[in-house]
């Protein structure tokens, strides 16, 4: 009996503790996988394998990598490996429903990783989700100081399932300045990391559709009377869409263009850079006080994308709602049609603005099935003080997220300068999730830049900005003359007007405390605590001493008078009313300068500018000048205007040029008649400047108009004065 007691235990053991150890094993691997971690460990090698879609993705973390661990990549044989894109392993993660730039984190065991997508883009977001949220790295402004990274012994990543995908199908910002950089890692993969893409092709585009240097000579019923050559700028014309035979031209090269690539998912139909379409004389104006030609340029559309989607039609076609088709036409638009509304949503900060373009988003869903916004959040490259409204834009881009806008553009021209802080990197972040915390985002945002210990004080330097716009800014001549255009008026600087000497010695003070706060910091945050300081006293504080020059000019004495003109002399050139002075307009004004013998206040020589036919465009009577550097200057224009309407803007203006072609952007202020000055009686307009610090070489003095659409501006003599401080 004690024997066979003694065989069946053996038996038993020989059969069991085997079982009991695969069961243990595979419970836990289970475990493992649906609610452990895996590590990446310091100097263990980690394999990366790149599908077809994984490229960018791959680039993308090749460049951070070595920023966060010190594992080593290798082509085989890593103790971890990570699929991007369409590998084998990826194959049963592959799920229809997922949005085009979605993505999946997915974990088949304890030794593969898989990040998947349908598209190439989407596998990059992929990547830089794992990026942020196993490694902590963020990319919190352009350029290689704004990013984010420590260097980790151990990076800990749950072995949880994680899927997500954006609201906006495409979300794109115009690339940076200067243009030449655009394809430096600093700027492509800040692009990238924070999950910005173009997938919607809709801007200016059919100077590209006809291009006059292959259809001007044989098809010249395509082109306006006006354009008298195929060398005209695509600001100057857009093509006559009811001429003879252009429509079955377009189809037909659109339909070459997919065929030749693919893999293209949409064609941009948007009008050239010019208001007017010549064949069509528009009966009213739209919302934007353009002439309204959107059943004209829509109905074109329709049948253009009729006719290739024939073909085509799974193809998606964008456009430009701009100008003089800002507005929905009155019927409805094809379904694969997506119109970008073209709006400076600043202007949301005026409640009738708001609701004036909340209305005209609401009557195009009725008309389209989706929506793009194209909007004009200029920072640094236009605009002397930081813009900085990120509370409002996180307001309007919820009411688009949940009314029928499925795409976003917007004119920044990003630099390396963090002048904005954390405003563009934000404005992505609402675009992927209009959701988004604000409050928690912008305080980790600054708490990252720059430590815990300086970060409530770098809050306080761009919540001074943001109460600027908010408060102060939206009660300048700037915003009151131009709100409600298409975009507000940069080249306008009186939103400067209630800044003082003393606000600039404010905001140092904050950014100086801002490094010194930063002493227990890491190194890196040190450095973004000088950068900040640094680009303010360099990029911001100039510029706006400058303005204020004007603004807030100190006490004076004359010194000398540089010249005077009396304007008692005819000039003998066209575009030249007097000797020395050039008559500019911007296209598509027809307004005339001339000389007047008799026009002056005394029946001296004055210069008229008729502006019946400016169509609201910029003029210009322009004289240059070689002012010496560090001296103030007084320029007094004797002017009248007559029958002028409200509205829009009449100036003098300083302009700093770089050499003989290139005006200085940041250099350029104007000084502005008051409502109370366009009576008709002689007036008096003084603009005090002196010399910027930037390397400039000439400088031009201008009077002009912007936005005026009738009447006329008399201007009987023009004084400069060089002046010093009492």
């Amino acid at each position: 009996m004690g024997i066979n007691l003694a065989k069946k235990y053996k038996q038993m053991t020989e059969f069991y503790i085997p079982l009991c150890i695969f069961a243990f094993v595979f419970l836990a691997l289970s475990s493992l996988v649906q609610g452990e971690s895996i590590t990446i460990e310091a100097d263990k090698p980690v394999t990366i394998v790149e599908g077809v879609n994984g490229r960018l993705a791959a680039e993308l973390l090749r460049y951070i990598w070595p920023q966060i661990t010190s594992a080593p990549l290798v082509q085989e044989g890593g103790k971890l490996t990570i699929h991007l894109g369409d590998t084998a392993a990826s194959k049963s993660y592959r799920k229809a429903g997922l949005a085009n730039e979605g993505f999946i984190i997915a974990f088949p065991d304890a030794k593969n990783i898989v990040i998947w997508s349908p598209s190439e883009r989407g596998v990059n977001n992929g990547t830089s989700e794992w990026l942020r949220r196993y490694a902590g790295v963020r990319w919190l402004f352009p350029g290689k100081e704004g990013l984010y990274t420590s260097m980790q012994k151990r990076i800990t990543i749950p072995m949880k399932q994680v899927s997500d995908q954006p609201k906006f199908i495409s979300r794109f910002f115009s690339w940076p300045y200067p243009h030449s950089r655009r394809n430096d890692p600093e700027f492509l993969y800040w692009q990238r990391f924070n999950r910005l893409s173009r997938s919607i092709e809709f801007h200016h585009n059919l100077f590209e559709l006809f291009p006059p240097k292959k259809y001007y000579a044989t098809h010249r019923r395509f082109y306006p009377e006006s354009m008298k050559s195929p060398n005209a700028p695509h600001t100057q014309w857009n093509p006559q869409l009811s001429a003879e035979g252009l429509t079955e031209e377009a189809i037909r090269t659109i339909c070459e263009t997919f065929r030749r690539d693919p893999k293209l998912t949409s064609y941009s139909l948007g009008m050239n850079d010019c208001i007017r379409f010549s064949d069509y004389t528009a009966t009213g104006r739209n919302s934007m006080n353009y002439p309204d030609c959107s059943d004209y340029y829509y109905a074109w559309v329709n049948r253009v994308i009729e006719g290739v989607s024939k073909e085509f039609p799974e193809k998606y076609f964008g456009m430009l709602a701009y100008v003089s088709i800002t507005d929905p036409p009155s019927f409805p638009l094809d379904k694969r049609a997506i119109p970008f509304i073209c709006v400076d949503r600043m202007n949301w900060y005026d409640e009738q603005c708001a609701k004036r373009d909340q209305k005209r988003t609401l009557n195009w869903s009725a008309k389209a099935q989706r929506l793009g916004w194209y909007d004009y959040a200029y920072g640094n490259k236009f605009y002397y003080a930081p813009r900085i409204y990120n509370h409002l834009f996180a307001d309007y881009i919820r009411f688009a997220a949940q009314n029928n806008v499925v795409a976003y553009y917007a004119e920044v021209y990003n630099s390396e300068l963090p002048t904005e802080g954390p405003k563009t990197t934000l404005m992505a972040q609402l675009l992927w999730n209009p959701d988004t915390d604000v409050e928690k985002f912008l305080d980790e945002w600054y708490s990252m830049a720059v430590g815990a210990k300086s970060a409530p004080m770098l809050k306080s330097y761009f919540d001074f900005w943001e109460d600027f716009w908010k408060k102060k800014g939206i009660d300048s001549h700037w915003f009151k003359t131009s709100k409600g255009g298409t975009y507000l008026n940069f080249d306008d600087r009186s939103y400067l007007a209630s800044l003082s000497f003393e606000d600039l010695d404010k905001c140092e003070e904050m950014l100086k405390q801002v490094v010194a706060n930063s002493d227990k910091a890491t190194a890196q945050q040190k450095r973004r605590a000088k950068l900040f300081l640094s680009s303010f006293q360099e990029a911001v504080r100039p510029r706006i001493e400058f303005a204020l020059a004007v603004m807030h000019p100190p006490k004076l004495q004359r010194e000398k008078k540089l010249f005077s003109e009396d304007f008692n002399v005819a000039g003998k050139e066209k575009n030249q009313p007097a000797p020395g002075w050039v008559f500019w307009q911007r296209f598509p004004g027809q307004s005339e300068a001339v000389h007047e013998p008799q026009g002056g206040e005394n029946g001296s020589g004055a210069i008229s500018i008729d502006l019946g036919k400016s169509q609201r465009a910029l003029t210009l009577l322009q004289h240059t000048i070689s002012p010496e550097k560090g001296a103030y200057y007084r320029l007094c224009c004797r002017m009248r205007v007559q029958d002028v309407p409200p509205g829009g803007d009449i100036f003098a203006q300083i302009e700093f040029k770089t050499d003989d072609t290139v005006y200085e952007r940041f250099y350029n202020l104007r000084k502005s008649l008051k409502a109370n000055q366009r009576d008709g009686a002689w007036q008096t307009l003084e603009l005090v400047f002196t010399t910027p610090h930037s390397d400039w070489k000439r400088a031009t003095i201008s009077v002009g108009t912007q936005a005026v659409s009738k009447g006329k501006v008399i201007i009987d003599s023009l004084e400069l004065f060089q002046e010093r401080k009492k």
